[in-house]
């Protein structure tokens, strides 16, 4: 259906845009010209420029969250039950190695999650930080299993803070041969499970609920 072809063009095209320019560098202009598509397919398919960018997002995160789903459910139903390392690992890997997993697309998703947490608008990392968080929400109620008395509250910290180094980190592949641990994927991958390990299994702190915003 041509409708539903444009729609695709379009988001193809404005997947690349975000993630080259960030969310506030693209115009509509920017995205219908790379699409060969004009200002009122946008608007009839997305609405605004906001309504567009929302649904690039959710389309990566449904791919990721179907491509991953079989990992999560393989590593959550062992037996015996993962170590904690193992469930780090299942848990971050995929998003680790998102350009290998996704073929030719995997490239502009990793700069397009990336670019968003990078984005000085809160509600863009949102989306994409709590759909994660909801995607792996088996794992992490395992995780969250091995460290008693942690709160809710606290867990969601440690995530959303080990999430965003890890999509931050697709900033810094660099191509093999040049220097930096960034061109050797598997020693970083080690590293960063055992960094992300560290964190979620440390005992609670005491500092006591966070502030409101």
């Amino acid at each position: 259906m041509a409708s539903e072809e444009t729609r695709e063009r379009i988001l193809d095209a404005a997947e690349r845009c975000f993630g080259e320019a960030g969310y506030a560098a693209t115009t509509l202009r920017d995205v219908t010209t790379a699409a060969e598509a004009n200002v009122a397919a946008v608007n009839y398919h997305f609405e605004s420029k906001e309504g567009l960018f929302r649904a690039v997002i959710q389309r990566v995160l449904d791919d990721m969250s179907r491509r991953r789903q079989a990992e999560i459910e393989a590593v959550t139903a062992a037996s015996p039950p993962p170590s904690s390392a193992e469930l780090v690992e299942a848990a971050i890997t995929p998003l680790f190695d998102i350009k290998g997993s996704f073929d030719d697309r995997g490239r502009s998703m990793a700069r397009l999650l990336a670019r968003v947490m990078t984005e000085p608008d809160p509600e863009a990392r949102d989306l994409v930080v709590t759909a994660l968080l909801r995607a792996d929400k088996p794992l992490l109620d395992a995780m969250q299993a091995r460290v008693p008395g942690l709160s809710d509250e606290e867990f969601e910290f440690r995530c959303r803070s080990v999430l965003s180094a890890i999509v931050l980190l697709q900033l810094d592949r660099r191509p093999r041969g040049t220097a930096g641990l960034a061109d050797d994927d598997a020693r970083l991958r080690r590293r960063l499970v055992g960094f992300v390990t560290a964190v979620m299994s440390a005992p609670p702190d005491d500092v006591g609920p966070m502030p409101p915003p």
